[in-house]
């Protein structure tokens, strides 16, 4: 029992420095993500531009290639292998 009692108190002791440093690089990046949004629209930007004389089709899946999703919007038909977003779950009954 008394293991188990210094092992809680070491335990406890090492969660306060590491909830800090999790503070600080939660921080980090709050600082950094303008800069990473930015970046992420510009590459954007460029994508379309580059694609923007071929097929539609064909455009997406170069978009694709770098990660970019496209969602199939109510009333579209999805494309071949573009799996449609799951419908949500049944609201709860009363």
């Amino acid at each position: 029992m008394q293991a188990k009692l210094t092992d809680a108190i070491r335990e406890g002791g090492e969660v306060t420095p590491v909830d800090r440093d999790l503070q600080t690089l939660l921080e980090k990046l709050r600082t950094v993500r303008p800069q990473a949004e930015a970046v992420v629209e510009d590459l954007v930007a460029e994508l379309r531009h580059s694609t923007r004389r071929l097929e539609p089709g064909t455009a997406r899946e170069v978009m694709r290639s770098y990660g970019l999703s496209f969602e199939t919007l109510p009333g579209e038909t999805p494309e071949p292998g573009n799996n449609p977003a799951p419908a949500p779950p049944p609201a709860p009954t009363p």
